[in-house]
């Protein structure tokens, strides 16, 4: 009449893959931020802290494999580039 219960399967394991685990390149995160910031605020001093951070974060990704966050390295130095020239050709018009 009833069928006897048959134990529970265990879950099995996620399978590791050979690759370390990453992590994001903090420097790089921080030239993001100062390079976004530099549109809105102190566009030199937050530019030229964008250029310098996305550079460091860049030779610091290069150096480490399993370290993310080359693009958001290279859009920081992008915007604070931009910023940069950008006030420049400002306080120069004026």
């Amino acid at each position: 009449m009833y069928e006897e219960a048959k134990p529970a399967q265990p879950i099995p394991a996620p399978r590791s893959s050979n690759h370390p685990p990453t992590s994001m390149e903090s420097n790089s995160i921080l030239s993001f931020i100062f390079g976004i910031a530099s549109l809105f605020i102190l566009g030199i001093p937050f530019g030229l802290a964008a250029i310098i951070l996305g550079a460091l974060g860049l030779s610091k990704i290069a150096k480490d494999e399993s370290k993310r966050g080359a693009a958001l390295a290279v859009i920081g130095m992008i915007v604070g580039t931009v910023s940069v020239i950008l006030v420049l050709i400002v306080l120069s018009s004026i």
